[in-house]
């Protein structure tokens, strides 16, 4: 279950648009990114970048989300991640294959530790 409007941080005011606790992942939906909105002009995206790295030092993981992301593939494969379901340690592309090669479900060239 996700908490909307989810304040993370015991002293700052921020809030992530939503969070998933069980898996300490905050999700921000990145809004006006190609009509110059907050988040890409000079002050706001200087403060975004803090929100984030407070986030990281807080021990949460932050998935930031533009309109392009917002896809049934992309939540279904971000429900797998916090639910436990795939192997966090090497991040492995749709349509990868454990051999490396396109089709076959895997991670090419990493190592155990996800490098």
């Amino acid at each position: 279950m996700l908490e909307k409007e989810f304040r993370f941080h015991p002293v700052r005011k921020w809030r992530a648009d939503f969070a998933h606790l069980p898996s300490r992942t905050l999700i921000e939906i990145e809004g006006g990114i190609y009509v110059n909105g907050r988040h890409n002009r000079g002050a706001g995206f200087a403060a975004d970048l803090e929100k984030y790295l407070e986030a990281a030092l807080a021990g949460w993981r932050v998935v930031r989300l533009g309109s392009n992301e917002l896809t049934t593939a992309h939540v279904e494969r971000l429900v797998a991640l916090v639910s436990g379901e795939r192997n966090t340690r090497a991040y492995v592309p749709p349509g990868v294959g454990l051999s490396g090669e396109a089709g076959t479900g895997g991670g090419a060239g990493l190592d155990k530790t996800g490098c």
